[in-house]
């Protein structure tokens, strides 16, 4: 482990993982997140960035978009375990994304729970795929990248683009993508201590805040149990 890594490591233990197993308030801790998150991803100067809408009627999501529009767009979703988290937040994080590549990047608000359970999350990321599509974007000039509750949305998309037909992205980023409800994998226990983040004893809440009462088995809710016939090329990092 590099000294840099130690370091943060640390600090996400002290300011993030120890308020999240101690903090029952979930407005309250969504607020104190959000603000140690953004400061921790400090945006660059001159980097233009503006808000704008995907969707149509009803089915408007609210959105960031970092830099001039280019012929190829990264739709990103961001992370937060479905209930922590915003575009605005996430600001430094996309700009970087979108400074090294040289694209310009889309992060939308998706809707959180518990105020806006399953399905409307996944629902969001949807209709800011189509809203591209039917802006002129064909599917090989997107990418989907998201972390966490957002790899778990782009996952999910991703295999609903796939059941509908829709044109494909170009590919997928799945960043320490969360994809199975049903809380099987061992690494939930082996990983425990080592997580600088996550507080796995609280997974029983965070689900029940997500799915209400919908199956965990969903494939839209864990992309473990869905299909990827002919998918293009994804990466899990």
């Amino acid at each position: 482990m590099s000294l840099r890594f130690g370091f943060y490591s640390l600090g996400s233990r002290i300011f993030m993982k120890f308020p999240m197993r101690v903090v029952k308030n979930v407005p309250w801790l969504r607020r104190y997140l959000d603000v140690v998150a953004k400061y921790s991803n400090h945006s660059r100067h001159g980097v233009k960035t503006e808000t704008m809408k995907l969707g149509f009627g009803k089915n408007v999501v609210s959105a960031l978009a970092v830099n001039d529009a280019t012929p190829q767009v990264v739709l990103y979703v961001h992370g937060g375990g479905f209930v922590f988290g915003s575009a605005d937040v996430y600001k430094g994080f996309v700009v970087k994304i979108s400074t090294r590549l040289g694209l310009q990047v889309i992060i939308p608000d998706y809707a959180l729970a518990p105020e806006q359970p399953f399905p409307a999350g996944f629902n969001d990321v949807m209709n800011c795929y189509t809203a591209l599509l039917d802006q002129g974007y064909e599917g090989k000039d997107i990418a989907l990248m998201g972390d966490s509750a957002g790899g778990n949305l782009i996952l999910a998309a991703l295999a609903e683009i796939l059941k509908r037909d829709l044109p494909k992205p170009a590919c997928i980023v799945a960043l320490a993508a969360q994809t199975d409800f049903t809380f099987q994998g061992a690494s939930l226990t082996e990983n425990r201590k080592s997580d600088c983040v996550l507080v796995s004893e609280r997974y029983g809440e965070l689900r029940e805040k997500y799915l209400n009462t919908q199956d965990p088995r969903d494939p839209r809710a864990s992309p473990l149990f869905a299909t990827f016939t002919d998918a293009p090329p994804v990466r899990f990092i």
